[in-house]
């Protein structure tokens, strides 16, 4: 037995540990994480584009209803209503809530940066619920309004993106 070679035992290697993670888990783990990413930012987009729409169905069903009954002062009051409502859904209540008359009209046009509401057509919202008759032109009225909205409501980086890119 001399011929024998020094030989040690069998040490079989250690246990693969669970850290770290293989690079396939990795890549798993970022996917997932832009996977949720974009489901949170579509959600987001959608609820914002729902409340567009919703306010837009809306202005179209005040100008439906007007064009059934011909009611200007009804037509006038559901149109003030729908833009308080809209400016309060965006910006704090305390913010816009009080604002009334030359105040309110001037806070209006602050939004479009113009002043259709103070000087043009938009002032007819302040006075013209108090008065008996009032003459205005509803088309261009619904479309001041409408495009109130759709400033107020869209998205900074979405308004700035469509001015880029428009």
């Amino acid at each position: 037995m001399e011929n024998q070679l020094p030989l040690r035992d069998i040490h079989l290697p250690s246990p693969n540990s669970w850290w770290p993670p293989a690079p396939g888990w990795w890549m798993l783990l970022l996917l997932l994480i832009v996977v949720m990413v974009l489901i949170w930012w579509f959600r987001k987009k959608y609820r914002q584009r729902a409340i567009i729409r919703s306010a837009l169905n809306q202005l179209k069903n005040i100008h439906n209803s007007f064009k059934q009954s011909k009611n200007s002062q009804l037509l006038l009051s559901e149109l003030s209503e729908l833009t308080r409502r809209v400016m309060i859904s965006h910006y704090h209540r305390e913010d816009v809530s009080s604002l009334i008359g030359d105040a309110w009209l001037e806070r209006l046009d602050q939004e479009l940066q113009s002043y259709e509401f103070r000087k043009g057509i938009g002032s007819v919202l302040a006075r013209g619920p108090y008065q008996q008759q009032v003459e205005f032109d509803e088309a261009q009225l619904i479309g001041l309004v409408k495009r109130l909205i759709i400033k107020v409501l869209t998205p900074a980086w979405i308004g700035r993106w469509r001015r880029e890119n428009g």
